[in-house]
């Protein structure tokens, strides 16, 4: 009962803040519109706060290990809280100024990226260790849905109330998630610090990206994660409104209904991963059948006709990448050792983040075809890539091994295992 009190508490802490994070990037765009009529200039803001955003990943690593976390995540929401209010200012009194704009976001994505950071470091220590999989399979489910969440009530409430008063409501989600905080910050098993001492700076803030070129296991699990999010973000977020609008000639409310599907396969499939992994199933056989549920379904949604059946391999898609980020994630939480696992986490992040513009990018060229056939081809090869990339599990027998361990034996593995890297 005391994890869940704990979980619960850094749920709200967590949960609120980024949901006023991702309905704030829904009305910052809005806005600046609104005001510049440019959407170069939006372009411009949205970019700064993606790179200020995996610039600082590292240093937030950094201060989840170095610092008190219950401290660390209190700031965050403090600041961003400010942050907020400063932006309400901006848009009363100084008719948006850009400047102040920019800089604004700039911070509120620093904190973000603390945030997002968060969960793996902090649920070892708040939970008992024969939970930690249930309970980061909880998180799971509850990460599909803040995205969901921010874009739906942020739409909704613009629609409802405006700006103005969306900014307030904004910083009321802030400050409850501030309240959470302050509870969280009290927490005796957050009290310390964890970091190892004697490194300069500079080592100790790239330990991360350090332990993860060495170490075996969290190297290829990391490719396949950067694999996955090069190939299912842009086929998210470009190939597939491209598909529906001018392949399948529907309207917006069937991309919903498809991302909908989507985000179910994430959220049920989350919570049962965590039950799987308490009776034994072994994770290679999780991140095997998830990445190949994954690439499958994606490889056959251009080639199936009935509408259904697409709803259902949109589905599949998620529950095979829950399958995948519930493994690995929970892996982490239990076989990376304290001092060094938020910075391993935010090194991990920074790849996988940086892929995503990579992905966009490269598969956003390909989708100026007007015909049905080539994005077919296309979806071929992002299923082939996720394929592929399972060779590298299959490829080390190290990682192979690894992800053949029980859950009991997995407490502090890596540092009985590599006590050089680590």
């Amino acid at each position: 009962m005391k994890s869940m009190n704990n979980f619960i508490i850094f749920i709200c802490a967590q949960n609120f803040s980024v949901i006023a994070f991702r309905f704030f990037q829904l009305l910052l765009a809005w806005v600046t519109l609104a005001q510049t009529h440019s959407g170069y200039l939006l372009g411009v803001v949205v970019t700064v706060s993606w790179i200020a955003n995996i610039i600082f990943l590292p240093f937030s690593g950094y201060c989840l290990d170095r610092y008190k976390k219950g401290l660390v995540i209190f700031l965050a929401n403090f600041v961003s809280l400010i942050l907020i209010l400063m932006f309400f200012i901006n848009l009363i009194c100084f008719s948006y100024n850009l400047m102040i704009v920019i800089l604004i976001t700039i911070i509120l994505s620093v904190a973000d990226s603390i945030l997002l950071s968060a969960p793996n470091t902090i649920i070892p220590f708040i939970v008992e260790k024969e939970k930690i999989s249930k309970f980061t399979g909880f998180w799971g489910s509850i990460a599909s849905l803040q995205t969901i969440i921010g874009a739906l009530a942020g739409g909704s409430t613009m629609a409802l109330f405006g700006d103005k008063l969306s900014i307030l409501i904004i910083a009321c989600l802030y400050f409850v998630a501030l309240i959470f905080s302050f509870i969280l910050m009290k927490n005796k098993l957050l009290l310390h610090a964890s970091i190892a001492k004697g490194q300069e700076f500079y080592q100790q803030l790239l330990k991360g990206f350090s332990v993860l070129v060495k170490l075996t296991p969290e190297r290829t699990l990391c490719l396949i994660g950067i694999t996955g999010n090069f190939v299912v973000t842009p086929l998210l977020m470009i190939l597939l409104p491209v598909y529906i609008q001018i392949f399948l000639n529907l309207s917006i409310i069937y991309l919903a209904i498809m991302e909908i599907c989507f985000g179910l396969g994430l959220l049920i499939t989350s919570m049962l991963v965590g039950k799987l992994l308490s009776k034994d199933v072994k994770r290679l056989t999780l991140i095997l059948t998830g990445n190949t549920l994954t690439a499958i379904s994606i490889m056959l949604f251009p080639v199936v006709s009935f509408l259904y059946l697409k709803l259902l391999l949109l589905f599949l898609i998620g529950s095979g990448l829950a399958l995948n980020n519930i493994s690995t994630s929970s892996l982490r939480a239990l076989a990376v050792p304290d001092d060094i696992r938020g910075r391993l986490e935010s090194a991990i992040y920074f790849f996988c983040i940086l892929s995503i513009p990579a992905g966009s990018y490269t598969f956003g060229i390909f989708t100026q075809t007007k015909q049905s056939q080539q994005i077919t081809v296309i979806m071929i090869i992002m299923g082939s890539m996720i394929l592929f990339s399972l060779l590298f599990i299959l490829l080390s027998p190290l990682t192979y091994k690894t992800l053949l361990c029980k859950d009991r034996d997995l407490k502090n593995y890596y540092k009985r295992r590599f006590p050089n890297i680590l």
